[in-house]
């Protein structure tokens, strides 16, 4: 694999994220980000969510200062706490995203961050 491809490095970040590989996408997420002359708010998040997942709880306050830091759309914020399993503050930011009419709201049936025994 070409060691400065962002893309590779991106998606191969998120099938170990989807394999419960979570270590494994946490390393390749973070050279995807690092390779980036100017990182993405969304990698962050699939970073903060792979993190929860890890049950990494000390690294939700990284992903709490990355919202005050530039905007993170709240169906992101969703997935951060999605994927640290806290029930009341994914449902409170799924709600926000519902009432910002956020568009992403119609991947919501098919995105597998949200298969995580949160939702019906």
């Amino acid at each position: 694999m070409e060691p400065t491809l962002v893309l590779a490095y991106f998606n191969l970040g998120r099938a170990y994220s989807r394999s419960n590989m979570h270590r494994d996408a946490i390393a390749d997420l973070r050279n995807a980000r690092s390779l980036q002359r100017k990182p993405r708010d969304d990698d962050a998040t699939r970073l903060c969510v792979c993190h929860g997942r890890q049950g990494e709880r000390s690294q939700k306050y990284d992903c709490r200062s990355l919202a005050c830091k530039t905007y993170v759309p709240s169906f992101y914020t969703r997935a951060i706490y999605t994927g640290l399993r806290d029930k009341d503050l994914a449902f409170y930011w799924l709600r926000r995203a519902y009432l910002e009419r956020c568009d992403y709201m119609a991947h919501l049936p098919k995105e597998p961050a949200t298969d995580l025994g949160l939702l019906p």
